[in-house]
C-alpha cells in the first residue's frame, strides 16, 4: 500500500532557489536581447516636467510618454536632435507609444536629445545610445510633395490636382517599402478637387450662356442657361442681345427648339427657373432698397412704357430702354452670387418652361391672379415655385395664376405690359399648343 508523503521544507526550499534563479536567467536574457537598442537617460528631464508628466523612455524606434495626471493633453510635435518626427497625438492612455521612426533613420549622435511639446509644456530628455549602428538598418520612411509615408505604411495620392467638371477624381493607394513608394509615379498630387462649371467655356451651342449654382432642395445640381431670352436668328434659337424675343411660340415647340442643340440642351424646367429665382432673391444689389427683403425685387420691362418687347441695344445700360430711371423698378437684369447676370427674367415676354400642371396636387386651380401670400398657395406651390421669403407682389415677386385644367404648360417672368414683374410669377392656364405675342422661351443646358 502506497503512502501519500509532503515535500519535505528542505526540498521545497531548493526547488524555489532553482525556479528565481531560472527567473533571473530568463530576465537577463531578455533585457541582453534589448540592451543594444535601449536608451539611457543621461539628464534629467527639464524643469517644465513634473512626476506624472514625462518622457519615460525611448526603446528602439518607439518612444513612451507617461501622463499620469488625470489631464487630457495633446502632444503637438516631437524632435530628436531638432529633427522633426512628424508626430502629433491626443494622450488618452497612461503611456502612449509614439513611432519616431522618421528621426532616427539618419541618426550619428550617440548622446540625442528628445523634446516633446504638449499644450501644458515642453518635456525634454538626453539619451545614451549603448550601440548606434542599429539605426543603420532602420527601413527608410517615403517622401513625396512633402508628406512623408512611413516604412509599411500607404497613402492615397492623385494623378492631378484638379479635374474639369463632370469628372471624378482618380486615386492610388501607395506603399513605402524602405524609402521606395509602391504604385504608378504618375500619382503624385496630395489631394484633388473638381473645377466649378463654367459654362462661358463649354463652347455651347445658341448664343451666350450663364452659369447657375444648384439648389439642392429644389433637386438641381449646377446647370446652363441662355443669358438672354431666345431671339430666332435664321429659325435658330440664340441668346444674343440683338433682336426682340422669339415670341407666338408654344411650349411644344420651344421644347423643339432647345432639344434640336442636343440631348443635354432643354427647355427651361421650373426647378431651374426657381433655382434661378431664388439665388437672385437672395441678393441685395436686386433690390430696391439694397437690403435683401426690404423692399423690392426688380420688376424687369412691366410698365407697358414702351409698349412693346425689346431687345437689349446696350447691355451696359440695365435699364435699356426703359423709363431709365432708378425708381422706376425697371431694370432689367437680375445679378447672381456668382456675379452672372441674367437679362429680362422678370419681365419683358412671358417664358415657357418645360413643366405642364394638374389640378389640385399638387397645384392649386383657381381661374385667377393670387398674392403668394395667400393661404390657398401657402403649401407645395410654394415649395416648387415660390419664394424663400414671405412676399407679395408688392415686393416684387410676382403672382400665382392657378392649373386651370390639367397638363396645361408653365409660363413664368411676367410681360411688358403686365403693370407689375416678378422673377416668381406663375401662370399655368394655357395649353402646351397655344401662342401669343407675349410669350417666349428660353434654353438650358445639364452637363
Amino acid at each position: 500500500m502506497l503512502t501519500k508523503r509532503g515535500i519535505s521544507p528542505v526540498v521545497a526550499t531548493v526547488l524555489l532557489l532553482v525556479v528565481g534563479v531560472l527567473a533571473v536567467v530568463s530576465f537577463q536574457t531578455w533585457f541582453e536581447s534589448y540592451s543594444s537598442i535601449l536608451f539611457t537617460k543621461s539628464e534629467q528631464q527639464s524643469s517644465s516636467a513634473a512626476e506624472n508628466i514625462q518622457i519615460e523612455n525611448l526603446i528602439g524606434n518607439t518612444l513612451y510618454f507617461k501622463n499620469t495626471n488625470g489631464n487630457n493633453l495633446t502632444i503637438t510635435s516631437v524632435k530628436i536632435n531638432n529633427i522633426d518626427c512628424n508626430v502629433t497625438s491626443n494622450l488618452s492612455e497612461v503611456i502612449t507609444e509614439l513611432n519616431v521612426t522618421l528621426c532616427l533613420e539618419d541618426l550619428t549622435n550617440s548622446t540625442p536629445e528628445v523634446v516633446v511639446y504638449t499644450t501644458s509644456g515642453i518635456y525634454s530628455e538626453i539619451f545614451f545610445i549603448k550601440d548606434i549602428s542599429i539605426y543603420s538598418t532602420i527601413p527608410l520612411s517615403c517622401t513625396l510633395n512633402g508628406t512623408t509615408v512611413l516604412h509599411g505604411e500607404n497613402y492615397s495620392f492623385y494623378n492631378s490636382s484638379t479635374v474639369v467638371y463632370g469628372s471624378s477624381c482618380s486615386s492610388q493607394l501607395r506603399t513605402c517599402d524602405d524609402g521606395v513608394l509602391n504604385g504608378s509615379s504618375s500619382f503624385n498630387a496630395l489631394s484633388c478637387s473638381v473645377s466649378s462649371l463654367n459654362c462661358s467655356s463649354l463652347g455651347l451651342l445658341g448664343g451666350e450662356w450663364i452659369t447657375i449654382p444648384g439648389n439642392s432642395a429644389l433637386g438641381t445640381g449646377d446647370f446652363c442657361v441662355m443669358k438672354y431670352e431666345a431671339k430666332n436668328v435664321g429659325g435658330v434659337a440664340t441668346s444674343q442681345a440683338a433682336l426682340t424675343s422669339w415670341t407666338s411660340i408654344s411650349q411644344i415647340n420651344s421644347r423643339n427648339n432647345c432639344s434640336i442643340f442636343g440631348i443635354k440642351y432643354h427647355l427651361i424646367t421650373n426647378a431651374e427657373w426657381t433655382t434661378i429665382a431664388r439665388n437672385a432673391e437672395l441678393v441685395s444689389n436686386n433690390w430696391n432698397s439694397s437690403v435683401v427683403g426690404s423692399g423690392y425685387m426688380y420688376l424687369g420691362h412691366s410698365d407697358n412704357n414702351p409698349a412693346s418687347t425689346l431687345n437689349v441695344s446696350n447691355t451696359s445700360n440695365y435699364y435699356d430702354q426703359t423709363l431709365n430711371v432708378e425708381g422706376s423698378g425697371q431694370k432689367r437684369i437680375l445679378i447672381l452670387n456668382n456675379s452672372e447676370i441674367i437679362w429680362d427674367f422678370s419681365g419683358n415676354v412671358w417664358e415657357w418652361n418645360n413643366n405642364t400642371c394638374s389640378q389640385g396636387d399638387p397645384w392649386y386651380s383657381t381661374a385667377g391672379w393670387l398674392e403668394w401670400t395667400n393661404s390657398n398657395v401657402n403649401g407645395t406651390e410654394k415649395t416648387l415655385g415660390g419664394s424663400i421669403g414671405n412676399y407679395n407682389s408688392a415686393n416684387g415677386v410676382g403672382m400665382y395664376y392657378g392649373c386651370t385644367t390639367n397638363g396645361n404648360g408653365f409660363l413664368r417672368g411676367g410681360a411688358w405690359n403686365f403693370g407689375t414683374g416678378g422673377a416668381f410669377f406663375i401662370l399655368l392656364g394655357n395649353s402646351p399648343g397655344s401662342v401669343d405675342t407675349l410669350w417666349g422661351f428660353r434654353c438650358a443646358y445639364t452637363p
